[in-house]
């Protein structure tokens, strides 16, 4: 086959700054920052990966690390999906150990017609408007206007520990909206935290949800830290089971995309505490 039948595409990560935390003279170790994989072909993204939290400080440079087992795991998924969709990895990390290439036949692609620019200009605003409101709610929300927003990176240097995750009695934050999740009241009485405004140890709870036409599932990203050393714990992918849309017309309860509570509370039950 000719190479011009061929239609490659390049693994990259991106450093997302969603605007969690506050800025100090420190830099980036005040900042709430995520990680995600994305696949482009042509500078346009096709796939990407759900967002991890990932360590920051003056010490550690914003690049995908090789020792934590969820980025590897949403990586892995990532290459999934792009086999599934009919991509074929023809160069696994030769260089770095998250750049693997792919491709496919090229796809028959019929002339466009330009659009008109207005649509252009109304589409835009169309798409700016919601996010510049969500931006200013995030903001808003991880200012210190609920009694959670405490647990942000601002102040912190977090590194990953080197010993067992022991923990102590913990509160469930929401990273969507920085307030408890509602599996903290599904936890064992002598695991909750007394007081969720002064916990012990902190997980962090990262959901997103991918969907399809058929339908969707979440994945959840738990961050497991020692919050009186400051400390990074363990790290888990905990992925949701697949779940179908509901047909039309089906009772408005349905939930989509289901994550997997049970794993994540039976995760949390197992670790090891002091």
């Amino acid at each position: 086959m000719n190479m011009n039948d061929w239609t490659y595409c390049q693994i990259q990560f991106q450093i997302l700054d969603d605007g969690r935390g506050t800025s100090d003279f420190n830099g980036l170790a005040n900042r709430q920052m995520w990680i995600r994989f994305i696949a482009q072909s042509e500078n346009k993204t096709i796939r990407e990966s759900i967002k991890l939290p990932i360590h920051t400080s003056s010490r550690i440079p914003l690049t995908p690390d090789k020792n934590s087992l969820a980025q590897k795991q949403v990586l892995t998924k990532l290459v999934d999906t792009l086999e599934y969709d009919g991509w074929e990895v023809v160069d696994e990390g030769s260089g770095e150990w998250w750049q693997i290439r792919l491709r496919r036949d090229t796809p028959y692609q019929p002339p466009q017609k330009a659009k008109p620019k207005f649509r252009d200009w109304l589409i835009g605003g169309i798409i700016l408007i919601p996010l510049v409101i969500g931006i200013l709610l995030n903001l808003s929300n991880f200012i210190g206007l609920n009694a959670y927003s405490h647990y942000s990176k601002a102040g912190l240097e977090l590194t990953p520990s080197t010993s067992a995750p022991l923990v102590e009695q913990l509160v469930i934050i929401d990273l969507s909206n920085r307030e408890l999740d509602p599996l903290q009241d599904l936890i064992p009485a002598d695991l909750a935290a007394e007081d969720p405004q002064n916990a012990e140890t902190v997980v962090w709870l990262d959901c997103e949800t991918d969907s399809n036409w058929r339908g969707s599932t979440t994945n959840c990203a738990v961050t497991v830290i020692d919050w009186s050393e400051k400390q990074i714990l363990d790290e888990r992918l905990i992925e949701g089971e697949f779940t179908l849309h509901p047909e039309e017309g089906a009772p408005q309860s349905e939930v989509v995309g289901n994550r997997n509570n049970q794993a994540i509370l039976d995760y949390l039950n197992k670790l090891p505490r002091k």
